[in-house]
């Protein structure tokens, strides 16, 4: 799987191009986090480290100015409803100052949900 997600002209000639592999770089960042909470240890029942997941929401940044072939409807809509950044770090903040019930959680907007795979 990691040799065919790393051969370039896989993405190159992809009709989804940037937005399948964003995906797919979201599912690998909640399979290591759920693969690392996992191995863990604990100290005194608790775990040694607190690892979540973290979705801070759509916002705007500079990320599709530095990407060439980024859909114009997309821009518009980071131009209507994305968050500011300022905004989308709370997200990171909270999950941080989070206790260990948050552990190996996914985080979205601030609130824990179950990671929903398509």
């Amino acid at each position: 799987i990691l040799k065919s997600l790393n051969d370039k002209k896989r993405w190159e000639n992809s009709t989804a191009g940037i937005t399948e592999r964003y995906s797919v770089s979201k599912l690998f960042d909640y399979y290591i986090t759920s693969e690392l909470t996992r191995l863990i240890p604990s100290i005194e029942g608790d775990p040694a480290v607190i690892v979540n997941v973290v979705a801070p929401g759509f916002c705007k940044s500079e990320l599709m100015s530095r990407e060439e072939g980024v859909p114009w409807a997309l821009k518009v809509m980071e131009a209507i409803t994305a968050r500011t950044t300022e905004e989308g770090s709370k997200a990171i903040v909270d999950a941080a100052a989070r206790g260990k019930e948050s552990s190996g959680k996914y985080l979205d907007h601030q609130k824990t949900t179950e990671y929903v795979l398509w």
